[in-house]
């Protein structure tokens, strides 16, 4: 669909949705009276710049202060609420979002939507390994799969790394779903068991999720090589508005916005929060609008995921933006007044593989996100790199972190495997205990 048909579409849906909203939402009901919104003011996108954000904060407020089940922003009656999913609770306690079952259908397609992108298809067989219970990457993502049509392995995350591979090799999957990180656990797994993950195993495809990563090249390729890929594809979600809203085609290079019909995105400076202009190569923290959410739905939700768009025609012939998320804001560090992402830092070490594994860790001397003196970087090199070679990697890997990041860390070199590996999300910083 031409752009200029997208934005007419996200309009009218825009204005419904508020009004829905103003309705429905004791929450915004009282935050768009107290900020002399009304329903009437928001007829565009750029309307939207008249609401304040909604934070995290703001959300658990919301449901702890409310009599409903879903608290004060519970938009449809407790009847008409069919499924409740849970956030992972890893950045303070858990907040809750409602589904109806025209949510439920809506999200199926959107997910399904960003699965084909990624180029699963009906004649695969799909392993999929992430939690299955109260996360919203479980049962919403089996019902889109189901709507593609795939034979799907419903293996969660809690059965094991030596299980998880067994029955992949059981049953040919040859599609798997799961976290960089657990991807790279995994191969190292298949290293102990004896086994060669390109015949033993018969992987084709990869999509990835849930964390930064497929972004860096030093690990797109380890995991595409190591297991012998034809395809390895990143998906970007958020549960306050669905599970996964973007995903990378065939070409590998950023993922495709797939749900302009459900959610308008906007980019804003993290520190200011004013709104950066939706243009080629632009920087900034994403923001999310529901505007097709019967229950729980947010308006101009920060994400704290910190992207980069592109607005070029791309080969596939979708017509949507592309993003690619270098961090969370959340995760972020002050290191002598300059903003530096862990990710970025990985991004930068990973150039110098094989000498290096990949693995990273910062580690402080108290918890950021402000760096008081000198952090130490934790360095994984590989077995077959020589004592002498280390000054000269060290000083190099200085050099680039120095000129790219601004960023002088203590390098501290480590054996391989030192660096605790993450069967979800690599934890790259630690402080000092």
């Amino acid at each position: 669909m031409p752009l200029g048909e997208i934005k007419e579409l996200q309009e009218k849906k825009l204005r419904q949705q508020i009004d829905y909203i103003y309705n429905n939402s004791e929450f915004y009901h009282e935050k768009l009276k107290e900020w002399n919104i009304k329903p009437s003011n928001i007829k565009t996108i750029e309307d939207l710049r008249k609401i304040p954000y909604t934070s995290k904060t703001m959300e658990r407020e919301s449901f702890k202060e409310g009599k409903s089940v879903l608290g004060k922003n519970q938009t449809a009656s407790t009847k008409d609420i069919i499924r409740i999913h849970s956030s992972s609770g890893t950045t303070g306690p858990p907040v809750y979002f409602g589904l109806t079952e025209a949510d439920v259908e809506t999200w199926s397609n959107c997910i399904a939507r960003c699965f084909w992108t990624a180029g699963v298809r009906p004649s695969d067989v799909v392993m999929y390994g992430w939690g299955l219970s109260m996360f919203v990457g479980g049962i919403p993502v089996l019902d889109a799969l189901r709507k593609i049509g795939c034979a799907t392995i419903p293996a969660g995350a809690g059965i094991g790394s030596r299980r998880f591979l067994d029955i992949a090799r059981d049953l040919r999957a040859n599609v798997f779903g799961l976290t960089p990180s657990f991807a790279r656990y995994l191969l190292e797994k298949v290293e102990d068991m004896g086994l060669d993950p390109k015949k033993d195993f018969n992987f084709e495809k990869f999509f990835a999720g849930a964390e930064p990563g497929m972004g860096e090249e030093h690990i797109r390729k380890e995991i595409k090589e190591g297991w012998g890929l034809e395809s390895a594809r990143e998906t970007l979600g958020i549960g306050e508005m669905v599970t996964v809203l973007a995903s990378e085609c065939e070409q590998e290079n950023g993922m495709h916005f797939m749900v302009p019909d459900l959610i308008i995105t906007e980019l804003i400076d993290p520190d200011t929060g004013e709104v950066i202009e939706w243009e080629h190569e632009a920087e900034g923290e994403l923001v999310y609008t529901a505007i097709d959410r019967r229950a729980t739905p947010l308006l101009r939700f920060r994400s704290r995921d910190y992207a980069k768009v592109w607005k070029d025609d791309c080969e596939c012939g979708r017509t949507t933006t592309k993003v690619r998320v270098i961090g969370r804001t959340d995760d972020m560090l002050l290191y002598k007044g300059v903003n530096v992402f862990p990710t970025a830092v990985r991004e930068m070490v990973g150039q110098f593989k094989p000498k290096v594994t990949g693995y990273v860790q910062i580690v402080l001397n108290e918890p950021g996100p402000k760096i008081e003196g000198t952090p130490t970087l934790e360095v994984e090199v590989s077995k077959d790199v020589e004592e002498g070679e280390l000054d000269n990697l060290r000083n190099s890997i200085k050099e680039v972190l120095q000129s790219q990041l601004l960023f002088t860390p203590k390098i501290k070199f480590v054996p391989a495997g030192g660096i605790e590996r993450s069967r979800y999300k690599a934890d790259l910083v630690r402080v000092k205990s």
